[in-house]
């Protein structure tokens, strides 16, 4: 599924559009797994992951390409506490690039983000400042 022609359009914007986030709290010292759908793993996606750092809050981006990965671990240790966790699945829609695609504007609109909040109970972030995104 790509998503390139569908009917009927959803008139609404992104920031219009209902979020569901699930909260599964994941307490300091265990992992989580997080197992994608084959329609998710099928076609490159991304995974995102927040952590609270005694440095500040760090996203972990990483990159997984079609049919290579399932299943990814998280883990939430005292120095680096999960916070959170999204999936991006990508379709291949390409918006507000009039150069076309080969150009450098524009965005990819993902067909699906999942997003879990996994906060340990009780759990409050000390520094709050936003640190540059690791990439792997």
């Amino acid at each position: 599924m790509d998503l390139t022609d569908c009917d009927p359009v959803d008139p609404r914007s992104v920031q219009q559009l209902p979020q569901n986030i699930v909260h599964i709290a994941a307490p300091i010292g265990d992992p989580v797994r997080v197992t994608v759908p084959p329609e998710v793993a099928d076609g490159p996606w991304w995974s995102v992951a927040q952590y609270a750092t005694p440095r500040g809050v760090q996203r972990v981006v990483e990159f997984s390409p079609s049919d290579t990965l399932y299943t990814k671990k998280f883990l939430s240790e005292p120095d680096a506490v999960l916070l959170g966790i999204e999936i991006w699945s990508p379709s291949t829609v390409f918006q507000d690039a009039p150069q076309g695609v080969e150009s450098v504007d524009g965005e990819i609109l993902m067909r699906g983000t999942f997003t879990i909040d996994t906060v340990p109970d009780g759990f409050t972030v000390g520094n709050t400042t936003e640190l540059p995104d690791v990439r792997r």
